[in-house]
């Protein structure tokens, strides 16, 4: 579990230091079909904090996978972040909400749902089992595939969030 504690806080820094250092254009859209930085990390909460609290804090399941990872952070990060080209719809719960864009609020809630994750990992590492949990686009995840996923998607949006960056200040 260490090795997945400092990816996620190491993941977190970068993603605190892009928006940190962005704030006074975190609300400029490239696009008007693309988020701005604050909606990326908007996002990015949404997702996270219904993982951890649908998939480390209540859910249960009786599908079991015979190994604590069925898809491995590799193959995770390649679906997620070597094949960004790859574009897929989020569900209309992870959609950024327009009225939540105080870029402080925004880092506190990301910290905030980071904390309890790794907090939840040095506390409770029997908590990660082989468990299997429906991912949409994924199919069955365990609950260790969950955390690879949670890190390779928020490094998915981190890219996205320089591209925006990119495209703001060179124009």
């Amino acid at each position: 579990m260490f090795t997945i504690v400092k990816m996620i806080e190491d993941n977190t820094k970068k993603i605190i230091s892009i928006v940190n250092s962005n704030q006074p254009i975190s609300f400029l859209k490239p696009s008007i079909d693309e988020w701005s930085i604050n909606e990326c990390l908007d996002h990015i909460i949404r997702v996270e904090e219904n993982i951890y609290t649908n998939i480390f804090c209540n859910m249960t399941s009786p599908q079991k996978h015979t190994n604590l990872e069925k898809f491995g952070f590799d193959k995770i990060y390649h679906i997620l972040v070597e094949k960004r080209n790859i574009k897929v719809k989020s569900p209309d719960l992870f959609i950024p909400d327009i009225n939540s864009f105080d870029t402080e609020e925004l880092i506190a809630r990301f910290q905030r749902t980071r904390n309890n994750i790794v907090k939840l990992l040095k506390t409770s590492p029997n908590i990660f089992d082989n468990s299997l949990y429906e991912h949409p686009n994924l199919g069955l995840l365990t609950k260790t595939d969950w955390l690879y996923f949670l890190i390779s998607h928020a490094e998915r949006h981190s890219i996205q969030m320089e591209g925006v960056v990119d495209t703001i200040q060179n124009h």
